[in-house]
């Protein structure tokens, strides 16, 4: 979160938000009424977000979050006028959706961070893209973790080097289980309950 990429593009696209608050990330948990960055980042990574549907760039998911009403979603407006450029990989907020860009290309969502984890592979050089491309598929479910520096620079040298693997399980997730207690069904799908 607020790493070095999406910090300089903000700061490149400052006069396209709506404050011009540079991170971005400062000013969403501003926003939605967090103390501060920390907090906010530990709320985040507590909320499993649901694979949509992919689309816009190839590989971009569009996120929803599980287990939380609409109005404990986290949620921020889209900068005033997109940008022109956005990193690759880099975490976005757009009303309450999450997106990752994919590959370096226009955006308008405020920018919360990069994730080591690259979502699409069209070369399909790393092991996880042996089959497919594209990381996530609809329906998917994933959890944010927050790494400093150092642990994102260990895990991006293991995914060039093909020996780290993205920590993926399977699970069966029920509408029905879902729509008649959405925050406690979510808990006990991600082993929480």
């Amino acid at each position: 979160f607020a790493d070095p990429w999406t910090t300089e593009c903000a700061e490149a696209f400052k006069g396209h938000h709506n404050t011009g608050e540079v991170p971005n990330i400062d000013f969403v948990a501003r926003e939605n009424h967090f103390s501060d960055r920390e907090s906010f980042i530990n709320a985040l990574c507590a909320t499993p977000y649901w694979t949509v549907m992919v689309g816009f760039t190839p590989g971009l998911p569009w996120l929803y979050p599980l287990g939380v009403g609409n109005e404990e979603a986290i949620q921020a407006p889209k900068y005033n006028r997109p940008r022109t450029w956005t990193p690759d990989r880099a975490v976005g907020l757009g009303g309450a959706f999450l997106a990752i860009y994919s590959v370096r290309n226009p955006g308008g969502y405020q920018l919360l961070g990069r994730t080591t984890n690259p979502i699409y592979d069209a070369r399909q050089r790393y092991p996880d893209f042996k089959e497919n491309p594209v990381l996530l598929k609809p329906g998917d479910i994933l959890r944010w973790r927050s790494v400093d520096r150092d642990g994102y620079d260990r895990v991006w040298a293991g995914i060039e080097d093909g020996t780290y693997r993205f920590p993926i399980r399977n699970v069966t997730f029920e509408p029905e289980g879902y729509l008649r207690d959405p925050p406690g069904y979510t808990k006990a799908l991600m082993g929480g309950g």
